[in-house]
């Protein structure tokens, strides 16, 4: 699971460089800055708007653009996120009904919710990959032994001169998933059943030969 596990932001963004900066911040300390560097340049603004000789109304106004400029920046950082996290739900939604749908086709219990799988987005979908990965080899693994088993009971029964099983012979009861462990269970007893069939005729026959040649 970890090895799978990275950030919802490197996964919607795989052609964007990385952002790494030489000084990072947790949100306490990044106010702190934020406070201490809005006062510095309050306090540089003040001296070369003195020297300038800008009036009151004229220092208000370039003010009120300079706290605009900063809003805009916050918004652009805080709207760029939430599109990623609400990218990342989409994604989540859409991983957990493949991962329920693939129970269901196997006979299998899933999961109420996406709530149950992981702590956070970044989580859910790093389980979600390895959890759909796993039950698509199981799939795979499922359909390929069921094909080769129809097969055989096929052949076997047309070998031995009887009617080929019908597919409604190996279903299971209504609503049975196609892929579940109860029509491989049943299949595999039509199986064995033929291959016992199959060895009783030819003990028959290799009797019969036997008892041919004492003659």
């Amino acid at each position: 699971m970890t090895s799978k596990r990275q950030s919802i932001r490197c996964s919607f963004m795989p052609s964007a460089e990385p952002e790494v900066t030489e000084n990072p911040l947790s949100p306490g300390a990044f106010k702190l800055k934020l406070t201490t560097k809005a006062d510095e340049s309050i306090d540089a603004l003040k001296k070369i708007w003195i020297e300038a000789g800008y009036g009151e109304e004229e220092k208000e106004n370039l003010m009120g653009c300079f706290l605009t400029k900063l809003q805009d920046t916050f918004d652009k950082e805080v709207q760029a996120e939430e599109q990623i996290l609400q990218h990342a739900k989409v994604q989540v939604k859409k991983d957990f009904k493949q991962y329920c749908d693939n129970c269901v086709r196997l006979g299998r219990t899933h999961p109420l919710s996406e709530d149950e799988i992981g702590n956070n987005y970044t989580d859910k979908l790093a389980e979600l990959e390895t959890l759909n990965e796993n039950i698509s080899e199981e799939l795979t693994t499922r359909e390929y032994s069921l094909t080769n088993a129809i097969k055989e009971v096929n052949n076997i029964s047309v070998a031995l001169g009887e009617e080929v099983p019908s597919l409604d012979s190996y279903a299971g009861p209504e609503g049975t998933p196609e892929l579940s462990d109860i029509r491989v269970n049943l299949l595999n007893k039509i199986r064995i059943n033929l291959n016992k069939g199959k060895l009783y005729i030819i003990y028959y026959i290799y009797m019969y030969y036997c008892s041919y040649e004492i003659d």
